[in-house]
């Protein structure tokens, strides 16, 4: 067992009350911490009017964004979050960087294609007008598929950034297209705005389902916490300065993940 607490960390949201509490479950079925513990926020999160008196952590604590990437709004509020719990905080990356999610969109894509070296594999994202966090991160899933799996096309759209959702099926060569949406959690965005923008009505495009609570994201979950640990341990006989820290950020108002102009 891991000493300490495991905080995750997400969005919350009418269509995904589930999926972070799930991972929790698992994670404490497994150990992977003394705690494990859950933090979410939502479109009226307010740092102003939070409760900035969270329950005392017995240890260490080791917050895990469940989040593909950042976006300004997320890392402000994802950072204070963190800050709150005290001095003893470390902050790992978004969880979307794992090469887990490469084998996860691989099954959802999976559960809809007949004939993958026929059909086309849309991996969409939501982008960002200003970080390339989300970009880079749907990019590197996207060669990967591209590399490891047997569908003719993989390629990538966005909600917020070109190329844009809108346009995908004019974008890609094959009649059969899944369209598999590289989030999380369901959200408004995952459940409305992007089956809208691709017309899933029309025929040519099956939508797949998100990231959610699949099991591969929890062993990923536990994974990372493994790793920054020993990393952790590491720096810890070298220099206490090298442990990674939440940074701090400027006050900012209302955050959304996956649901606002800016996210």
């Amino acid at each position: 067992m891991t000493p300490g607490t495991l905080l995750l960390v997400g969005r919350q949201t009418a269509e995904s009350p589930q999926p972070i509490q799930t991972h929790a479950a698992r994670l404490r079925d497994r150990n992977a911490a003394a705690t494990v513990r859950v933090e979410t926020y939502d479109e009226t999160w307010d740092e102003t009017v939070a409760d900035t008196t969270p329950e005392r952590a017995d240890g260490p604590v080791l917050v895990v964004p469940l989040t593909v990437a950042y976006t300004n709004e997320t890392r402000h509020v994802i950072s204070t979050i963190a800050r709150r719990w005290g001095a003893a905080v470390s902050l790992c990356d978004p969880i979307g960087h794992s090469p887990a999610l490469t084998d996860i969109i691989t099954e959802r894509a999976d559960e809809h294609a007949d004939r993958p070296s026929e059909t086309s594999l849309l991996l969409v994202g939501l982008g960002s007008g200003s970080l390339s966090d989300q970009r880079r991160t749907v990019e590197y899933h996207e060669q990967r598929l591209r590399d490891r799996t047997a569908y003719d096309e993989v390629r990538s759209c966005y909600v917020l950034q070109d190329p844009v959702v809108e346009c995908a099926r004019y974008n890609v060569s094959n009649e059969a297209v899944v369209a598999v949406p590289v989030f999380v959690a369901p959200s408004p965005v995952t459940a409305e705005t992007v089956p809208e923008k691709l017309d899933i009505d029309r025929d040519g495009i099956d939508y797949a389902a998100p990231i959610g609570a699949h099991e591969a994201l929890t062993d990923a979950i536990h994974a990372e916490v493994v790793r920054h640990r020993a990393l952790e341990q590491l720096s810890d006989e070298h220099s206490a300065d090298r442990v990674s820290r939440p940074p701090a950020v400027p006050a900012r108002p209302v955050v959304t993940d996956g649901r606002g102009p800016s996210d």
